[in-house]
């Protein structure tokens, strides 16, 4: 019996074939973006076939709500919080051995 979901080019798929023509595309497309977020250390997440990316600063896995004033930046009667001057997050200490949570937009 003959297979026909294959084709002569190497037994790869058409459709293995397309998603391979898309991601060199998008590797294409998205070069000059890749290789500044390489060099600030950034992660790069690939999706939609490669069509689509996502750049993200690991340094937020760093910051976390501040326990002092649960993330508001100030108590109940409007005053700055003095912990994390009324930025409403903390930053954790990058050198702890422990695991960081994830980050906070």
């Amino acid at each position: 019996m003959q297979d026909h979901t294959t084709n002569s080019v190497g037994g790869k798929t058409h459709r293995d074939l397309r998603l391979r023509a898309l991601r060199a595309i998008g590797s294409k497309i998205f070069a000059a973006e890749d290789l500044l977020a390489c060099d600030l250390g950034w992660e790069i997440t690939r999706s939609r076939c490669g069509l689509r990316r996502s750049y993200r600063d690991p340094r937020f896995n760093y910051l976390t709500a501040c326990t002092a004033c649960d993330g508001k930046g100030c108590d109940s009667s409007g005053v700055t919080c003095i912990d994390c001057d009324g930025a409403g997050r903390i930053k954790l200490d990058a050198t702890d051995s422990s695991q960081p949570g994830e980050g906070r937009q």
